[in-house]
């Protein structure tokens, strides 16, 4: 049943013709929607936040956690199935938001493609469901950014901290969200150095990182960074694949395409990261989603600007080695029994 929907959310987005585009990805919308307001025990982190739900209604407190924002939010809703429903609209509603107002509408089915078929985006959501609220606001304050209304950016990065707390690390983020070239030193200098400095860390700089950890109070944190695997060999070449594609391409863009893609780099590089420190992934989950703007729009550029060999290595070679990975990546995440959760569709 998971791949039925989600193969008919995709699809039903590339039959419409033109006109009609923006109708039939509402519908597709509304489709996802009803698959994750409706499901049950589903996902890595259901049950404990089902869980977490009824201590709260009781009184009570889990360690682990300790985001206040969240903690109200469960005492609002009378149900932790309308809790559900709410996040689950809202989210939608913010990724359909990012399609419509920064692609064309050819672009809308290939946008939804990438959001359904990288299993790390529409699928991971419903499990990160703290994360998916803070990843909403992070998304406003995207726009609040872009119109350089620094005071709000910094307001809305806040308040994703009170539902995770790793939101506040998005920060940094700020000096991207503009519609300009990435051409100017201080950008490359955000970028380069902690990537040079993560990528050889060794013992000392990882005592710093646990002693950041130590800042948000979350034991979990600590544990995921000493216990989790870091990334294959194998993966990290994958991902470096659609790195290389968005670091080569993306200054051809401009507006929104161009910001959204800067991000989406952001999101790429902390996959690489995650070669030799895996729980900075979860700080890609903010950037990633970003990604659904930035491959369409690179792609449809090159098809319809390059010629000659950029075109044909640009427009077609790259997007089929980066569509080859996307169907790994499905299948290497249903495969991995740290996802079993994913493959049972259930309703409440």
């Amino acid at each position: 049943m998971v791949f039925a929907v989600l193969g008919f959310s995709s699809l039903i987005s590339f039959i419409p013709k033109k006109e009609n585009k923006k109708f039939f990805l509402l519908i597709s919308f509304a489709v996802l929607f009803v698959f994750a307001a409706l499901r049950y025990n589903y996902g890595n982190d259901y049950s404990s936040y089902n869980e977490f739900f009824d201590t709260v209604k009781m009184g009570g407190r889990i360690a682990g956690i300790n985001e206040i924002g969240y903690r109200y939010l469960n005492q609002i809703f009378p149900s932790f199935q309308l809790l559900i429903a709410f996040i689950s609209l809202v989210f939608l509603f913010a990724i359909y938001k990012v399609i419509v107002t920064s692609v064309e509408p050819e672009l809308y089915p290939l946008a939804l493609f990438i959001f359904i078929i990288d299993p790390y985006l529409f699928l991971m959501s419903l499990s990160m469901i703290r994360e998916s609220i803070a990843i909403i606001l992070f998304i406003l304050a995207v726009y609040f950014a872009s119109k350089k209304r620094i005071l709000l950016f910094v307001g809305a990065v806040a308040l994703a901290s009170l539902f995770h707390a790793s939101a506040i690390l998005v920060l940094p983020a700020y000096f991207l969200c503009n519609e300009k070239n990435f051409l100017k030193k201080k950008e490359w200098i955000l970028l380069v150095i902690p990537v040079v400095l993560l990528l050889l860390y060794d013992s000392y700089i990882s005592g710093w990182i646990v002693k950041l950890l130590e800042y948000f109070k979350n034991p979990n944190y600590i544990y995921y960074f000493e216990n989790t695997n870091s990334n294959s060999l194998r993966a990290t070449l994958l991902t470096s694949i659609s790195f290389v594609y968005v670091c080569l391409n993306f200054n051809k863009l401009t507006g929104k395409k161009l910001m959204f893609s800067k991000l989406a780099l952001i999101a790429l590089m902390i996959d690489i990261l995650g070669f030799k420190i895996p729980m900075v992934g979860r700080i890609g989950k903010y950037f990633a989603y970003f990604s659904i703007v930035a491959i369409p729009s690179i792609f449809i550029y090159n098809l319809k600007n390059e010629k000659g060999w950029r075109k044909f290595l640009f427009g077609y070679v790259f997007p089929l080695v980066i569509l080859t990975v996307y169907l790994l990546r499905v299948y290497s995440f249903f495969a991995n029994p740290t996802w079993k959760s994913f493959l049972e569709y259930h309703i409440f």
